[in-house]
């Protein structure tokens, strides 16, 4: 019997372990020791995990949904979800929150805004309770309308983010989306996306704390693509 029940332990123990790996973790925490901070990855809704919001936006900080705007993008459902899809409040907050920063002016053939602000700008908009940060992550074809950055240009605008946030956050949660997976068009895979943006805010905390909690909330369509559980067990040493 007593065989019995150590081969019975030794199956559930496998039946346990495969259980793990066929249902990874919804979230984990990440501590930096060195500075009171903590990651948290989780799937889940952007706009309902923390009072602060980081939302991606090309360049040009356009509003026009549809022919520049995509609805799909993060820039677009921000509009839409928080703004009631009215493009001309994006508009206001944007001109107020831009006022000090020196734009170029460009030929916009596709119909956009006609300033082009340097990849990394960022403001931090208050609207009905929440603050948004909306950071300049990808240059604009102003023929195309299509908005792109390269590695290089993905780094600058996280460092732009992060040194606002720094400056607004008051130690506070903030929510950030997987930056570059979208609006950006960097070409990494997901994955690949998720330890670029975590490298980039470690990197930035270790010359200056930014703040005390962040939450990198991934959508849940990138379910198959990144497994926490891998994750941890990959950066978490």
């Amino acid at each position: 019997m007593q065989g019995v029940g150590k081969y019975c332990l030794l199956v559930l123990t496998a039946i346990a372990v495969g259980m793990w790996r066929l249902f990874p973790k919804q979230r984990i925490l990440i501590e930096l020791q060195h500075c009171d901070t903590t990651i948290e990855v989780l799937f889940g809704d952007l706009f309902t995990e923390a009072p602060q919001i980081v939302i991606p936006v090309n360049d040009c900080f356009d509003s026009q949904l549809q022919t520049i705007v995509s609805a799909n993008s993060l820039h677009g459902i921000f509009i839409t979800r928080i703004l009631a899809g009215v493009s001309k409040t994006f508009d206001e907050l944007v001109a107020s929150a831009l006022r000090n920063d020196q734009p170029t002016t460009i030929p916009r053939p596709d119909g956009g805004r006609p300033l082009r602000y340097s990849i990394g700008t960022t403001v931090c908009v208050p609207f009905r309770g929440n603050e948004y940060y909306l950071v300049a992550l990808a240059k604009t074809d102003p023929t195309t309308s299509v908005a792109n950055a390269t590695l290089a240009e993905f780094w600058l605008a996280l460092e732009g983010l992060w040194k606002q946030v720094r400056i607004h956050a008051n130690n506070e949660d903030v929510a950030v989306p997987l930056l570059g997976s979208g609006l950006a068009r960097v070409g990494l895979p997901q994955s690949q996306l998720l330890y670029f943006l975590i490298t980039s805010f470690v990197a930035e905390t270790k010359r200056q704390k930014i703040t005390g909690h962040i939450k990198i909330v991934l959508h849940e369509s990138t379910y198959a693509q990144i497994n926490l559980s891998e994750f941890e067990r990959n950066w978490i040493k």
